[in-house]
């Protein structure tokens, strides 16, 4: 049984890793500049073993959308769960969503600072 589960764990942590080489590869160079042989040599598995785990560039790519959205998902709950008021939630989700889809630069930082929180809205219109 012993033996069993330690396989189990050694092959989830291996998939784990593919998808965590292929994920910074797609946000760093793009789907499609990505090519399985790069993720392989970084990840530093056989291709048997990607091939093991995912059938396909596309399959790999679908495995990292949904550890994307599942990240962002338990990131948006966790920040909502101390707010009761419906106001204060949706200024939360602008600002989650706003700091989540890209690092904060000094002007956020500056302008998050000095506006007082109901006119953050406008931080909506202006070019990202």
């Amino acid at each position: 049984m012993y033996s069993f589960v330690k396989k189990r764990d050694e092959k989830e942590k291996v998939r784990e890793r593919i998808i965590r080489v292929a994920s910074d590869l797609f946000y760093r160079q793009g789907y499609n500049s990505t090519g399985i042989n790069q993720i392989i040599a970084e990840a530093d598995i056989a291709i048997g073993s990607l091939y093991n785990h995912f059938s396909s560039k596309t399959d790999l790519l679908q495995a990292y959308l949904v550890k994307e959205e599942s990240e962002w998902l338990e990131g948006f709950e966790n920040s909502m769960a101390k707010i009761s008021d419906p106001g204060e939630k949706l200024l939360a989700l602008v600002d989650y969503r706003k700091n989540y889809s890209r690092p904060q630069s000094l002007q956020d930082v500056i302008l998050s600072k000095l506006l007082p929180k109901p006119e953050r809205l406008i931080l909506l219109f202006l070019p990202l």
